[in-house]
């Protein structure tokens, strides 16, 4: 398992039975068999926003990334959204995170995709993944990507910037670390922010695309559309 989404596997052993849920009634919400099996990192990225809100931090019942499938094979530019029923098995819901590399340490006097100092003194050490849509197993070579007006879709996987996201796992000034293992996603593409990025964010309501935002702090054990896990 990717430790980008190394949750899902974290909280059915030991942040489920904080929150009353025991994995046996997690349910089988998971990414199609076909993907499973053509993939062991196959997965569903959910967020901390469920419906009902007392199953957030719940990843079997947290809304998952849900890609616009109607038109397959054709995809350039399809919608990315959240979806409350992240058990759709309809291959719309199945993704492989790909790690690209990993945030330099500061006073390195190396980069990666153009991150800075200031990027290291935040994210040193953190891993840098792309996600990618594998639809019942079918390397489809399109990826998660943010365009220029913040929002969502698919894109021709190219390790560009919009493409690449950060697995932030701790705190960060003025914000409180994610609760319950799950991560921050920080875009890497830069941003005009004091922390130098905008933060994959998924609706309020768990239903509607996906967009970037400057990360907002929740609190400690809040759930938050910026905290990210997987099924």
């Amino acid at each position: 398992m990717n430790r980008f989404f190394r949750a899902a596997v974290l909280a059915a052993a030991c942040c489920l039975p904080l929150l009353g849920v025991t994995a046996a009634s997690a349910g089988p919400h998971v990414p199609t068999n076909a993907c499973s099996a053509e993939d062991s990192d196959c997965l569903t990225p959910v967020d901390a926003v469920a419906q009902p809100s007392s199953e957030d931090f719940n990843p079997a019942d947290d809304a998952g990334m849900t890609a616009d499938v109607s038109a397959f094979p054709f995809l350039n530019n399809a919608v990315v959204s959240m979806n409350p029923n992240n058990d759709l098995l309809d291959g719309s819901q199945d993704w492989v995170p790909e790690f690209a590399g990993e945030v330099p340490y500061p006073g390195s006097e190396t980069t990666i995709f153009g991150l800075n100092q200031h990027d290291f003194s935040l994210y040193g050490g953190d891993e840098i993944y792309q996600l990618q849509l594998d639809s019942f197993g079918f390397d489809t070579g399109y990826c998660l990507q943010i365009t220029t007006a913040n929002v969502g879709v698919l894109r021709s996987c190219s390790t560009s910037r919009r493409q690449l996201f950060i697995a932030h796992y701790e705190s960060l000034p003025g914000i409180s670390a994610p609760s319950y293992d799950y991560a921050f996603a920080a875009l890497v593409a830069h941003a005009p922010t004091s922390l130098g990025h905008w933060f994959l964010r998924g609706p309020t309501s768990g239903n509607g695309q996906v967009t970037v935002h400057r990360l907002t702090n929740f609190g400690p054990g809040n759930p938050s559309p910026y905290m990210w896990s997987a099924n």
